[in-house]
């Protein structure tokens, strides 16, 4: 699906009217294209918003011309004077006052959609233009008071959004907290978590899941937001099940950024250079200097700091195919690494192969291409010199092809 064909659906996403099949093809893209997941994050808080509503009433559609208008004639009439000279600075203030309606008509249509970042242009009058033009501050508070209301309102609105602290349940043992054990454990941002020896525990986030924390572990939590909850692993391992089907969580290891999309994955910091990320169930997205690899459940992942995300294996692959993946990321094993992958290659490792096409010789491209267009061809939109060409567009929907079947 497209993004137009997702927006379209949205509405019956949420009231439950989709197919299984167009419900699961909404899900697949919101989970891959970030601009389509904000706009349904923004519309799910809206629903969630008019929950709470007794009712909603709309307000006549020419209240604000109505209203601004009676305020400027009122304020003409008391300035006017006799001879008229004021007729000018009338007009002047006319087209003033009509910028303004239409500024703040935009600005309650943004709020209606939910689309905050519209709320917050609030129009600014230039110092010159409002010296020469004789207006009098007085004279607009009326204008851009509801501007200004409008943008506190957001501004408590997004404020309400930080849900910290985390409440964390020591499993066994002692957790620390800012360097000092709590009776209360309360996990907030800006602070650090450390579990010692033989001591684990739970960390609750809300309108995501949970994490479990085993011993030896660091952890800092950048950001309690919902929509942006960001926790950096220094070092241990952690266990990260979702409550949700779209969560807003992300976990930072060095300059990784690992995106929870839906499912349960561990990710384990042997030291505090190199991790790796085991998906049990969905899947996550991985970001690395712009660039992003889709682990799905059931691959591995090696993260070497200094270096690409690794490329993803399946769990159960062999341990020759392991050890020369390392050799092809790690080591410059090349075109050689590349054959020995293939040959070791079963039909669960097509999605190694694919991840592997965008850092492989042009010739091996095109060897790597055949070989999985022989176990799974590719769809319509996806050609072979898109994927010669490592085009992400193509790689991304002949991998939700490939995942789709697995």
């Amino acid at each position: 699906m497209n993004c137009e064909e997702v927006k379209i659906s949205l509405h019956n996403f949420f009231d439950g009217l989709l197919d299984d099949f167009t419900k699961r093809n909404v899900e697949i893209h919101l989970r891959s294209c970030d601009k389509c997941y904000i706009e349904y994050k923004r519309l799910k808080e809206f629903f969630d918003l008019l929950k709470g509503l007794p009712y909603f009433s709309e307000p006549p559609a020419d209240i604000i011309s109505k209203f601004s208008s009676e305020l400027m004639r009122k304020s003409l009439k008391a300035d006017s004077p006799a001879d008229g000279s004021n007729l000018k600075n009338a007009r002047k203030l006319k087209k003033e006052q009509e910028r303004q309606e239409r500024k703040l008509k935009q600005n309650l249509s943004a709020t209606k959609n939910n689309r905050a970042s519209q709320v917050m242009s609030v129009p600014v009058i230039r110092k010159a233009g409002f010296a020469k033009s004789r207006f009098k501050w007085g004279k607009f508070i009326f204008i851009i008071l509801p501007l200004i209301l409008i943008a506190i309102g957001y501004y408590l609105y997004d404020y309400q959004k930080y849900n910290s602290p985390w409440d964390v349940k020591n499993i066994k043992g002692e957790i620390l907290i800012n360097g000092s054990y709590r009776h209360a454990n309360n996990f907030s941002q800006g602070e650090t978590l450390i579990s010692q020896n033989k001591s684990s525990a739970m960390i609750k986030i809300p309108k995501v899941g949970n994490v479990f924390v085993e011993e030896n572990t660091v952890l800092f939590l950048e950001k309690a937001k919902d929509g942006g909850n960001r926790l950096n692993l220094k070092s241990g391992r952690i266990k990260v099940t979702n409550a949700v089907e779209l969560p807003d969580f992300k976990i930072v290891f060095k300059g990784f950024e690992i995106n929870d999309k839906s499912g349960e994955f561990t990710v384990s910091a042997e030291d505090s250079n190199n991790a790796s990320v085991n998906v049990n169930a969905g899947f996550v997205e991985i970001n690395y200097n712009e660039q992003s690899i889709f682990l799905n459940d059931g691959y591995v992942c090696d993260l070497v700091d200094g270096f690409d995300p690794g490329t993803p294996y399946n769990i159960n692959a062999s341990d020759s195919l392991k050890n020369e993946i390392k050799n092809f990321d790690y080591n410059n094993g090349g075109d050689s690494s590349v054959d020995k992958i293939i040959t070791c290659a079963k039909q669960k490792d097509m999605l190694t192969l694919l991840t592997m096409i965008p850092h492989a010789s042009q010739l091996k491209r095109q060897v790597l291409y055949q070989v999985i267009t022989n176990k799974f061809p590719p769809p319509d939109d996806v050609t072979r010199m898109g994927i010669i060409k490592g085009d992400p567009k193509m790689l991304f929907l002949w991998w939700q092809e490939i995942e789709w079947q697995l």
